[in-house]
């Protein structure tokens, strides 16, 4: 009986439910999304891939993962503490309008926006005064989880990418790359050279990437460009014609 432990690389097939209100705010799954309102067209669904106790997935879900069995439905229930948080009065500010108005944007309560890099929820308007929550919609709410672990993920290349993409944030950024592994080594070849240039010079990034990469796959990870597809992308030369001898 094969049961997921600590480090192991997973595909997980979920549904995110809140407890008060039977909500689904989450999932995994495109007719579920369609069933429950909350389907949105621009959004990929597709299964969660993660490696456990990475912090890949929140803390409740990616504890409940330990000695679950493949293929076996599951359900939890999460407190805000292992989640989202709890609300805090002091992520609640008040912002003048004229800020929004700089910003050609029309405050309307209800809304998301991102400001300063962080995601926030206009709670109300009133007057020249706008009353902004920078709490996540989730905090301080009991979570229900129904998963079911699909498969053990075995290929190197794909264990990679899966830490890759959580850890440098590149796949947010949509970053094109290929992952190479040979000799006990994984070699991340980029598209262009400005990728490349921004691992080499946040030198924090690339340390905590080379340290995670050693820690959980055994194995040295290195940068470079993908020398191959640079050849393709030159524009071919083309030869000039001679010109005809007229005697």
């Amino acid at each position: 009986m094969v049961k997921v432990q600590d480090k192991d690389f997973i595909e997980v097939k979920f549904t995110g439910i809140i407890k008060n209100t039977g909500k689904v705010f989450d999932t995994s799954d495109t007719e579920t999304a369609k069933k429950e309102g909350i389907f949105n067209e621009n959004q990929k669904y597709q299964n969660l891939k993660v490696c456990v106790g990475q912090g890949v997935a929140i803390k409740g879900l990616d504890e409940a993962f330990l000695g679950k069995e493949i293929s076996k439905k599951y359900e939890i229930e999460i407190k805000p503490e292992n989640s989202f948080g709890k609300r805090n009065k002091d992520l609640i500010k008040v912002i003048s309008m004229k800020v929004f108005r700089e910003k050609n944007i029309n405050p309307r309560p209800g809304m998301f926006f991102d400001l300063n890099n962080m995601v926030a929820r206009i709670a109300s308007v009133s007057g020249g005064r706008v009353i902004i929550d920078f709490n996540h919609p989730l905090a301080s709410k009991v979570l229900i989880y129904k998963f079911k672990v699909v498969r053990k993920i075995e290929d190197i290349k794909e264990k990679a990418k899966i830490l890759f993409d959580f850890f440098s944030g590149f796949k947010n950024l949509k970053i094109n790359y290929d992952i190479e592994v040979k000799d006990k080594k994984v070699v991340v070849k980029f598209k262009d050279k400005i990728s490349l240039e921004m691992i080499e010079k946040s030198g924090k990034l690339k340390e905590v990437l080379k340290k995670k990469f050693k820690e959980v796959l055994s194995l040295d990870l290195e940068f470079s460009i993908d020398e191959e597809r640079k050849e393709k992308s030159k524009p071919e030369r083309k030869e000039k014609s001679k010109p005809e001898n007229k005697e």
